[in-house]
């Protein structure tokens, strides 16, 4: 049986693992051309960004983080932020 997939950011997660969560947001919709990322940095302001996907079932997103990029990521504290985008408006 698959596991749920949960509709909230993990509180943690680990480097090697696919990462994985999906989420919507009424007033943001991918069907408006709206894009969705997710800003990972540590204390020292390294980091990386990942891009959800546009999920049409229900308007909102899939975040998937893959092992194959997780793996890259140096363990430690984050801090995060997720923002929308479209047309140069953030």
């Amino acid at each position: 049986m698959a596991a749920d997939i949960p509709n909230i950011e993990p509180y943690d997660a680990i480097a090697g693992d696919t990462w994985k969560w999906n989420k919507t947001l009424a007033d943001y919709k991918p069907s408006e051309s709206w894009v969705l990322t997710y800003s990972f940095r540590s204390k020292t302001g390294t980091g990386f960004n990942i891009t959800a996907s546009a999920n049409s079932a229900n308007d909102g997103w899939n975040i998937v983080a893959g092992k194959n990029s997780t793996v890259t990521y140096t363990a430690g504290e984050y801090d995060w932020a997720a923002y929308v985008a479209k047309s140069g408006e953030r």
